[in-house]
């Protein structure tokens, strides 16, 4: 062992210092002022006999490396790994083949890696898009820690294909990093909650965070945020303009990609729990069509919705959409009312792009759904499947529905024959309601259809 020390020591000295030529020498000899000479007695310090020659020793040849060096060893840049390990079976989003692989050791309860997710990141993806392979890896401190608990937590949504909708609940309150949360986060995305919960309370959730912590400690991560950009160790929180550098840099270094069309981050939520239910009646727009749910006929109730999508250039592979909406009805000759939780659990991928749209015409005369409602532009809509709860217990499963997020069309709940540019309004549309659903829904309309007159947006 004592005579390998000198070779170790002379590795180590050339990644400290970065030189552009190194000079290695390969034991019995050491290294003194730029070049080898003998140590035979292995005490680190040249022979007498060899002080003034300072002789290079015969280097071996590159097919038979010496005994004390392992054949496989690579010098590299200071900070520096390989990083098709650094990926292994995380979440991850972009291209298996993307040009840049970003790593990210974060945890939930940091304001850096908060940032990085809420702020810097949505910008990498709108600028980047599939030219940028993300991948979040837990690094979450101690164990039993909110975070620690927030990541085996997130680990069980991946199990149920939920990891990142899940991921942007956590990072939407990192003081809120207890079980009722998580529980509450699951039910939100209509998670099947035994198996979430058998999961959190098992091994298996722990040990895929300890792997990662693992992982993170044998490439030198001491701290979060630690992105790995190529193989690149970076530290600590950077801004968008960092990262696009370092971008525009490796992008330069290998083929030119095409030029790409921006994605677009899209917020939505209620502003009140005012919401109106749309009844089965005459069409308001044609009152020869006697039965249909463009109507001005509405029962009053309450609900909030939360949405946040990502509208990706066209060939991407990274829409995304999160909704969640709570309605509770109200049956005034019982003196009851019922809560549901309608969560979007699946979009549509046919065409390629119609889960996610956003700024597009609807309605009337353009071609777009039904032409009983006047035309409108639409900041957003969601086309796919969702799940409705009521108390905690599914009753619908997969009911195909619309969201969508419009230039108003409605003024004081009557639909109007034009749109108004200065309003926003909300309807979720879900037509073909099962009957076998839950008896307290108003399923003699065979559709639910909602209103939301109150509405905040915001797009990045």
């Amino acid at each position: 062992m004592g005579k390998t020390i000198p070779l170790l020591l002379l590795f180590i000295f050339g990644f400290l210092t970065g030189c552009e030529e190194q000079v290695i020498c390969s034991t019995p000899y050491i290294l003194s002022e730029g070049s080898c000479c003998l140590d035979s007695d292995a005490d680190l310090s040249c022979d007498p006999s060899t002080l003034e020659s300072q002789e290079t020793p015969p280097q071996p040849s590159i097919s038979e490396p010496p005994l004390s060096t392992p054949a496989s060893t690579v010098l590299v840049k200071p900070y520096q790994v390989s990083y098709a390990s650094l990926i292994d079976d995380d979440p991850s989003l972009g291209p298996a083949g993307a040009p840049i692989v970003l790593v990210h050791f974060g945890k939930y309860q940091d304001t850096h890696s908060q940032r990085f997710f809420t702020e810097v990141f949505p910008a990498i993806r709108d600028a980047y898009g599939s030219q940028v392979k993300y991948v979040f890896r837990d690094f979450p401190g101690k164990q039993e820690s909110p975070s620690w608990r927030a990541a085996q937590a997130a680990t069980c949504a991946n199990e149920q294909n939920a990891f990142w909708a899940y991921h942007e609940l956590l990072y939407s309150d990192i003081n809120s990093l207890y079980e009722p949360e998580f529980m509450s986060y699951a039910q939100q995305l209509n998670l099947n909650i035994n198996t979430f919960l058998n999961c959190y309370q098992s091994k298996r959730s722990s040990d895929e965070v300890r792997h990662d912590i693992n992982d993170a400690y044998d490439r030198g991560v001491s701290s979060t945020p630690t992105f790995f950009l190529n193989g690149e160790r970076i530290v600590g929180f950077k801004d968008f303009a960092f990262f696009d550098q370092k971008f525009r840099t490796i992008l330069r270094s290998s083929t030119p990609p095409a030029p790409l069309q921006q994605a677009k981050r899209i917020y939505a939520n209620s502003q009140s729990d005012s919401v109106s239910l749309i009844r089965k009646g005459p069409a308001a727009l044609d009152p020869t069509i006697s039965s249909s749910p463009y109507t001005n006929t509405i029962d009053l109730a309450r609900g909030t919705f939360y949405t946040s999508a990502v509208d990706a250039p066209k060939g991407d592979d990274i829409d995304f959409a999160l909704f969640t909406s709570k309605i509770t009805i109200q049956d005034f000759s019982l003196h009851t009312e019922t809560s549901y939780n309608i969560t979007f659990t699946t979009l549509v991928d046919t065409p390629p792009g119609a889960g996610v749209r956003t700024n597009i015409f609807l309605y009337g005369n353009s071609g777009r759904d039904t032409p009983l409602l006047p035309k409108t532009k639409a900041f957003l809509s969601l086309t796919g499947y969702v799940d409705i709860k009521e108390k905690d217990v599914l009753i619908i499963h997969d009911a195909p529905a619309q969201f969508v997020v419009v230039h108003g069309i409605r003024d004081n709940g009557k639909l109007t024959p034009t749109a108004d540019p200065e309003d926003y309004e909300a309807y979720l549309f879900i037509p073909n309601i099962p009957l076998k659903a839950s008896t307290a829904l108003p399923l003699s309309d065979g559709f639910l259809y909602f209103f939301w007159e109150d509405v905040s947006t915001r797009q990045t």
